[in-house]
């Protein structure tokens, strides 16, 4: 068995009440900026070799057999000095934090050093799959494939585990709601206007089929937005639903980040 120490030290995790105990403020180096620190700009070199001082000490570090990096797992580079075992789980881009300038809020943070230090991920990562004590995986298939093409690297195939299969786990439904999700959906990106997401060309094709099917069977059914329906959820509350009609922002959208 293992014990696992997790913190969050970003906004985000008040959005799930099982997540609020994890939320901490106490990052040391990175606090200064939680957006920045996906690349450890300004000078990523200074802020490796200042995070390492700060907690090569730390007694919290010092019971630590293992790092897992996830989002971005580049960010593993800050956890090579400690010579603990490195688990390294890309999460949506193998690149995030690097050489990433195919996001839009991540372009400020792109410079002339970028793909230079794109280049010394994948050799840093060829370097953590060598040393046995070490695991690469890829949340799905096409993760293993995608590092597999950028790195070389034969990643173990690790699928998100949804917890044991119990009576508690099945569909209940208590309302006729039909669930658009994930929580994230990005559907109001750019502007985070929560009404010009149902403007989407998605939303609107799918709520004129819905009228449609209305017009032909006399009744049809309602769809409501994870994150507008739910402030807070636990599971349970999803299982009163019908269904859930899951919409990818990205090829990968584990729920170990973004919530369902």
């Amino acid at each position: 068995g293992a014990l696992v120490h997790g913190e969050l030290d970003f906004g985000n995790c008040i959005y799930t009440k099982k997540y609020q105990p994890l939320c901490k403020d106490r990052l040391k180096v990175l606090e200064f900026d939680e957006w920045r620190g996906f690349s450890l700009d300004p000078c990523p070199n200074y802020l490796r070799h200042a995070f390492f001082e700060a907690y090569k000490n730390d007694p919290e570090f010092e019971r630590v057999d293992a790092f897992i990096c996830s989002h971005p797992a580049a960010n593993c580079e800050l956890y090579m000095p400690f010579n603990r075992s490195l688990i390294v789980y890309p999460t949506t881009r193998l690149e995030f934090g690097r050489d990433d300038d195919s996001v839009d809020w991540r372009q400020p943070y792109e410079n002339l050093r970028s793909k230079a230090r794109w280049a010394e991920w994948v050799a840093n990562m060829q370097r953590i799959a060598a040393n046995p004590m070490n695991v690469i995986a890829g949340n799905s298939k096409y993760e293993v494939e995608y590092i597999r093409y950028h790195t070389g690297i034969d990643a173990m195939y690790l699928p998100s585990w949804c917890g044991d299969k119990t009576d508690n786990n099945v569909l209940a439904p208590t309302t006729d709601k039909i669930l658009l999700g994930p929580y994230r959906d990005n559907l109001d990106y750019p502007r985070f206007d929560e009404e010009e997401a149902w403007k989407h060309p998605i939303m609107t094709t799918m709520l004129d089929a819905a009228k449609e099917w209305k017009r032909s069977h006399g009744s049809a059914p309602e769809f409501v937005r994870l994150r507008q329906h739910y402030k807070h959820y636990e599971f349970s509350d999803l299982q009163s639903h019908p269904c859930i009609v899951i919409i990818p922002y990205s090829a990968l959208i584990p729920v170990s980040y973004t919530h369902l």
